[in-house]
Parts: structure tokens; C-alpha cells; sequence
């Protein structure tokens, strides 16, 4: 009995020397990012910090999301003080800016206010309340603090990570320690995670939601996961949606029958391809159409009919970050209307801001006009609808200053998927842009060019994942991406090998703990991934390396487990202290680049 109580005393003191060295090891290296990255040096600081001094000053559930002038003067004072131009490697307006938005990437970086879940920003708002005048008129020093919330988001990041190894691994008290280090010390964790940034709330949420749903066994076990997973696109960030389908498929998976959940899923994903592959002749691609099952495609044109008195009606949304760069310049509707009865056709150009309203003949020979608009580049998107009383075929072009046209399938050619209506629905209703999976499926989607694009996005998102600091302007050396290049590639192949010994185990019998933490783990990188490069199909969109950082946990499982398969068992005992040592040079070579 002295035994036992001897080994299980000596277990607890082992378990709580790793817990003070890992959160030991995170604090200090986060400490390192917290004093050398320059203030506003983090992507999109600036957006973040002004959302929390929106809330400070209207109240923490205010919905009028208009920055203070006074504040945003202020700001730019400071911008200007750091040489955040320079530090990014671009050109110091001259004269100085009025506004934000007059800046393309300060825009865009503005997008946060009233577009992102406050919950983050609730503590930055109280400590900007309690900070009184002295934040407003020095930013620069009152975001150095606010930072702080960031770093202790890292820590309980890294504590999440501990309490799943604990559980997963209680004879493997080097593999605890080893994850804990990776968690806590990779370099791009560590900038994020001590800058003023949502992705650290993203972080410790993403690993919270695994391991909760890792560790369900009971029913209450499963009913807390489930509550953290469903909460978390909702009060913290939309890049914790990946955790839903993860969590669905894993309840499958863990609940009912391995046949009957295969024959489920290939049926289910069969449909779903013949819903998403077969054309629909009579429906255009990229337009909405009211009614939902009107005919929106002729062979000459889009095809408006109307029904009886009902006006015929298709719209369809543009934009995206990439309409901020237009801010106040004007896009012009060209547009070709005829058709068989005298009648009109009216057009709209809408954002949130301003409305320009036009109508066109209907005739039987093809009548051109057009329709100007000048864009406001905080409204994110412009709704282009045309309607007509009279059945009438339309040719559309929305052409930029430059002439690109940022409709798509405006001539209607390209026909609809029989799942139309379905990818409509998800559009309106989860956060997909309007019209994406009418633009991911199009042939010009998977072009040559297209595939070379995806290729290039898909390496600059794995670059920017170990490390690419200032606002994407400070790259690692070259050198180093290729040996983090080995490293990464390694590991896959170690994981997959280990997943390759699940399956074998799998056939035989019930699987254990570690076995179903690396499914889980797998499952969960395969949804970040789909997550993160699904939305680049059809657009000129690149993913950035920080959309992984909710699901660090699983992806930190992963390298760990597939590097501890390739580390030869003879020098067992050097693969931490190496560990350790490569994750501290690489947070040196970091600091270098941000200093």
C-alpha cells in the first residue's frame, strides 16, 4: 500500500515539474514576443485594438461600429510615430493620411469592427474604460497592456494541451513534455499570441473544444464539448466552425456501428456529388433568382421571367476584401437588354452606404446601358440586381476604372448545379461568400493556371504557419523553410505510419486512447485544411498560415507523434532537449527578423 501511495506521490510531482517547465518555457518565450514586436507590427492590430476603444467608449453591446475621429487621429499619429510603413516595407504617405480607409490594408484591417464575435474584445474594452485619457492619447503604450490578455490566452492554450496529455498519456511523461514545449514555443504561436489579435481567443477555444471532445466518455462529457463547440463560432471566432463536423462525424464514428456509419457517410457523399455535378439547364450559375425555382438561363443570356404579375427578379453579390481598394471609385453596370414585348428593365446597385437605380427598354433588338456607382470600400460587398416586367434576356459587365469585370457569369452561359438552392441556403446562412460555390465549380476554377495558383497559396499558408512576421512582410530565411520543409514532411510521414498500425489495430479489436487521440487528430487537420483552402477555389484569395491556429492542438499532436515514430530508439533520450533547443533557436532567428 506505501508503495503504491509512493508511486502515485512521485507520478503527481512529476506531473506538476512538467506543468511549471511548460508554462515556465511559454511565459518567458512569450514575455520575448511581448517586449521586441513594435507596437502595431502584428497583422491587423490596429482593426482590433480600435473595435475594443468602439466598446470601451459606447458600451460593450454597442452595434454602431463609426470609429471617433478623434481616435482615429490618434492613431494614425501613432502608425506614423512607429514607421509602420516602413516596418511593412512600403512607401510613407505623403501627406500624411486623413482617414484609415484611405489606406487599402488599414481598411481592410477595420474589417474586425461589428463583423467579428466581440468576446474577445470585451476585456481590452474594460482595461481601455479603466486606462481612462491615457489610452486615447497614447495607443501605442496602452496596446503594450492589452497584449497581456493575448499572452494569458497562449497560457491556458498550452494548459489545454497539458491536461489532454495528461489524460491521454499518463506513462509517456516525456511525450507530455514534449507537446507542451511544441504548443508553447512555436515562433508564429508566439507573435500572434502576444499580439493584440482574436486568434489567441481562437486558439485557447480550438484546443479547449478538442480536448473536451477527446476526453467525452460520459454523457456529460459530451454535453460540455458539445456546448464549448457549438458556442465557439458563435461567441468567439468563425474559424472554430471546423470543430462542428469534426465533432458530428467523431459522435458517428464513436457511436455507431463501423458499417453502418461507412455505408451512411459513402451514401450520403454520393448524393451530395450527383446533387453538386449534374447542371440544372434552366438555372444560371452565380445568380439568385426570385422566385428560388424561376428560369434564370437561356442559351442568349440571362433569362427573366416574369410569373403573371410577380416582377422577375436575379441578384447576385460582389466584393470582398479585394472592394476596399476600389474605396471611391466607380464601377460601371453595362448592360444589354431584349426581348419579344415592350417593357423595362430595371437595375440596382447597392451597398450599405448608397443605392444607384436605372432602368433599360425592353426591345426587340438589343438595347445597351448603363449604370454607374461609386464604391464605398467599408461595405464589403455591392448587390447587383436586375428585374423586369416583361420577359426579357440580359447581358451584364461590371467593369472597374481598369476594365476588369467583376461579375461572374454575367452572359449566364455557364448552368447551375441541381444543388443550387441547398449551396444558396448555406451561403446566406454560414459565413461563405455569396456565390462561391457557383465560382469553386466553374471550369475556369480548375484551369492549368487556377491549379498552379491553389498550389502557390496552399505552400504561402504552410510558410506563414511556422513563420512569416509584420503583416506578411517578414519572411524567414530561405534555408530555414527548407529545413522546416524536411521537418514537416517527416512528421506526415510518421503520422501516417502510425495511422497505418490504427487501422491494423482497428480490424482487431476496441482502440485504445492514444490510437483514437491520432484519428481525432487526423480528422481535425482535415477539416482546418478544407476549412482554410476551400475558399481560395475561384477566387483570388490567399489563406494565411494563422487560420490553422485553432486547431494547434491536433496539428501539434501530429508533428510530435510523427517525429517520436522516425526518432530512433537508441537516443531516445536526446529527442526533447533537441526539441526544445530547434523550437528556441527558431524563436531567435524570429526575433532577428522582427527587430
Amino acid at each position: 500500500m506505501e508503495r503504491g501511495q509512493s508511486g502515485g506521490a512521485i507520478a503527481i510531482a512529476h506531473k506538476r515539474r512538467v506543468w511549471a517547465l511548460v508554462l515556465a518555457w511559454t511565459l518567458a518565450l512569450g514575455l520575448g514576443w511581448w517586449l521586441i514586436t513594435p507596437p502595431w507590427a502584428a497583422p491587423d492590430e490596429p482593426g482590433h485594438f480600435l473595435y475594443a476603444r468602439v466598446l470601451a467608449d459606447r458600451g460593450l453591446w454597442a452595434a454602431d461600429g463609426n470609429i471617433d475621429r478623434a481616435d482615429e487621429t490618434a492613431l494614425i499619429a501613432s502608425l506614423l510615430a512607429w514607421d509602420w510603413w516602413g516596418y511593412n516595407r512600403r512607401q510613407t504617405p505623403e501627406p500624411s493620411l486623413a482617414r484609415l480607409a484611405d489606406d487599402p490594408v488599414l481598411a481592410a484591417s477595420g474589417v474586425q469592427i461589428g463583423s467579428e464575435p466581440r468576446l474577445y474584445y470585451v476585456v481590452p474594452a474594460l482595461a481601455l474604460r479603466w486606462m481612462g485619457e491615457r489610452a486615447r492619447g497614447q495607443p501605442a503604450a496602452a496596446l503594450r497592456w492589452l497584449r497581456l490578455w493575448s499572452l494569458m490566452l497562449r497560457l491556458l492554450t498550452v494548459s489545454a494541451a497539458l491536461a489532454l496529455a495528461d489524460r491521454a498519456w499518463p506513462q509517456h511523461p516525456r511525450r507530455r513534455l514534449g507537446l507542451g514545449l511544441l504548443v508553447g514555443g512555436l515562433p508564429m504561436v508566439g507573435f500572434i499570441g502576444g499580439s493584440m489579435n482574436n486568434d489567441a481567443l481562437a486558439m485557447f477555444w480550438g484546443a479547449l473544444g478538442f480536448a473536451l471532445l477527446a476526453l467525452a466518455r460520459s454523457r456529460g462529457g459530451w454535453l460540455l464539448a458539445g456546448v464549448v463547440i457549438l458556442a465557439g463560432p458563435i461567441f468567439v471566432d468563425r474559424g472554430l466552425l471546423f470543430l462542428w463536423p469534426v465533432a458530428l462525424l467523431w459522435l458517428s464514428f464513436t457511436h455507431f456501428p463501423a458499417r453502418v456509419w461507412r455505408m451512411r457517410a459513402l451514401l450520403a457523399l454520393a448524393a451530395l456529388a450527383l446533387l453538386a455535378l449534374a447542371p440544372n439547364p434552366h438555372w444560371a450559375a452565380g445568380w439568385r433568382r426570385f422566385p428560388a425555382n424561376a428560369t434564370s438561363r437561356s442559351v442568349e443570356g440571362l433569362m427573366l421571367a416574369p410569373r403573371g404579375t410577380e416582377t422577375a427578379r436575379v441578384a447576385q453579390y460582389v466584393g470582398g476584401k479585394e472592394l476596399i481598394g476600389l474605396d471611391g471609385k466607380q464601377l460601371l453596370l453595362k448592360t444589354e437588354v431584349w426581348g419579344e414585348e415592350n417593357g423595362w428593365v430595371k437595375m440596382r446597385l447597392a451597398d450599405k452606404w448608397s443605392e444607384a437605380v436605372g432602368r433599360c427598354p425592353i426591345q426587340k433588338e438589343p438595347r445597351a446601358c448603363t449604370l454607374p456607382f461609386v464604391v464605398q470600400g467599408r461595405s464589403g460587398a455591392v448587390r447587383v440586381e436586375i428585374m423586369a416586367d416583361q420577359p426579357a434576356h440580359v447581358r451584364l459587365r461590371l467593369l472597374d476604372e481598369d476594365g476588369r469585370d467583376w461579375l461572374f457569369n454575367g452572359d449566364g452561359r455557364l448552368p447551375d448545379a441541381l444543388a443550387g438552392p441547398l449551396f444558396m441556403h448555406l451561403e446566406k446562412t454560414l459565413p461563405i461568400p455569396a456565390g462561391f460555390f457557383a465560382r469553386a465549380m466553374a471550369p475556369s476554377a480548375w484551369d492549368a493556371v487556377s491549379q498552379l495558383r491553389y498550389l502557390i497559396y496552399m505552400a504561402f499558408t504552410w510558410a506563414s504557419f511556422w513563420g512569416y512576421f509584420g503583416w506578411l512582410t517578414r519572411p524567414l530565411p530561405w534555408p530555414v523553410y527548407a529545413l522546416l520543409a524536411a521537418l514537416t514532411l517527416a512528421a506526415g510521414a510518421g503520422a501516417a505510419r502510425l495511422f497505418l498500425r490504427t487501422l491494423a489495430r482497428a480490424r482487431r479489436g476496441p482502440l485504445s486512447t492514444d490510437d483514437r487521440l491520432l484519428a481525432l487528430s487526423l480528422l481535425a487537420l482535415a477539416a482546418i485544411l478544407a476549412q482554410t483552402w476551400l475558399p481560395m477555389l475561384g477566387q483570388s484569395w490567399q489563406p494565411q498560415g494563422r487560420y490553422l491556429f485553432p486547431a494547434l492542438l491536433p496539428i501539434a499532436i501530429l508533428l510530435l507523434r510523427g517525429w517520436e515514430t522516425l526518432w530512433p530508439s537508441r537516443h531516445r533520450s536526446l529527442f526533447i532537449p533537441l526539441l526544445a533547443g530547434g523550437l528556441f533557436a527558431l524563436n531567435l532567428v524570429s526575433w532577428w527578423i522582427i527587430i
